[in-house]
């Protein structure tokens, strides 16, 4: 990388690249001698080298740009003070397994609280559970043709999921009379308000990311592993790109991410007739360990169906 050039008055400067190093590792508070060490070490004149950090130190526009910067710090303090306090009560470093929960207490204890939770045995009576496997449940669709597609839909490795209508005649609509969510947890309405399906081949996955919503992530067919990590912990993923995050929690690159290594990763594999609420915000990883169905439930039974986090670049 080019690490000096001639500016517009004649005099050496920095390339682009390295001018926007400068000002990217300011903002984060590193201290001009260090940087005026790093650009020496890579053959910068010292002098220039001075020059260059002191100018870029002075710029109006990063003067604006420090006070926002500043902001994200304490942001990022109180982030801290949040996990240190979920480290102390350990409350975020396990998952709850639950069955029979009254809607009182998954809104309470979970859902107004950001708290993902496990539900077993809310799943027993859907005869799509009886259809024996998510390739009989495939051919029983006949593909996308027999779904109608709204709206903007999550996305994995392998595809789009499938909005599931209540259009007539259609396999969509009939697998939409099968659902029998927990009353009182989904809104009555799931279908008119977002409920996706996926199908999905084994190994197909999901990177690292965090939902804009809440959902309820019901598993049908096949095995899933998911890993979960707190929504408080936004700074130790790396997210600057919308709600996608570059770590593979499965084999992280601690050399290149080092603040991941202080992430709390829950791990689990989630199996037939189990729900998983993942709560807006929080990162999850999956990958399907079998040929498998699942449904997204977006909707919820509560003041709002739902809460929509608008987030910058997604």
């Amino acid at each position: 990388m080019t690490t000096e050039r001639l500016t517009d008055s004649g005099t050496p400067g920095l390339a682009p690249e390295w001018r926007e190093w400068v000002v990217e590792n300011l903002l984060l508070g590193t201290e001009p001698e260090e940087l005026e060490e790093v650009l020496c070490a890579a053959g910068v004149d010292a002098e220039v080298a001075r020059a260059a950090v002191a100018a870029e130190a002075e710029d109006p526009y990063l003067v604006g740009c420090r006070r926002i910067g500043e902001q994200v710090l304490k942001l990022e303090g109180l982030l801290d003070v949040y996990s240190s306090l979920a480290e102390q009560s350990g409350a975020h470093q396990r998952l709850p397994r639950v069955d029979a929960l009254t809607p009182e207490a998954f809104f309470e204890h979970y859902y107004f609280a950001n708290r993902p939770v496990l539900l077993e045995g809310m799943m027993t009576d859907w005869p799509a559970m009886r259809s024996g496997s998510s390739g009989l449940l495939r051919q029983r669709l006949g593909g996308a043709g027999a779904l109608s597609s709204t709206g903007p839909l999550p996305v994995c490795a392998q595809g789009p999921g499938l909005a599931l209508t209540r259009e007539p005649g259609t396999e969509g609509a009939a697998l939409l009379e099968e659902l029998r969510p927990p009353r009182g947890i989904v809104h009555p309405e799931h279908h008119r308000l977002g409920t996706t399906l996926w199908l999905e081949p084994a190994g197909a996955l999901t990177p690292l990311h965090q939902d804009a919503r809440n959902v309820l992530l019901a598993q049908v067919h096949g095995r899933r592993q998911v890993k979960l990590i707190p929504s408080f912990q936004l700074h130790r993923v790396y997210s600057t790109d919308g709600t996608f995050s570059p770590v593979d929690p499965s084999a992280p690159d601690l050399e290149r991410f080092p603040d991941f290594a202080r992430a709390d990763v829950l791990d689990l594999e989630l199996e037939p007739g189990q729900m998983l609420f993942l709560p807006v915000g929080w990162w999850h990883w999956m990958r399907a360990l079998d040929d498998g169905a699942a449904v997204c439930f977006f909707a919820f039974d509560a003041p709002e169906p739902n809460v929509a986090w608008m987030v910058p670049g997604s």
